[in-house]
């Protein structure tokens, strides 16, 4: 059980690491940073337009 214990926290602990990782070039990298921001943003207004569009 410990041993299974401790495989998880590796694996845990060497998510987190490659998510910071992943983070750390996306803000380092100003086309990555738009086009993350830019993603979010579409996204969110294109929620935004489909459930006004399904209410009325």
């Amino acid at each position: 059980m410990e041993s299974l214990l401790t495989d998880i926290g590796v694996v845990f602990t060497k998510t987190i690491g490659w998510a910071g990782q992943i983070l750390n070039l996306i803000v380092d990298t100003p086309l990555l940073l738009l086009m993350v921001a830019g993603f979010a943003v579409t996204g969110f207004v294109l929620g935004w337009v489909a459930r006004l569009f399904r209410t009325n």
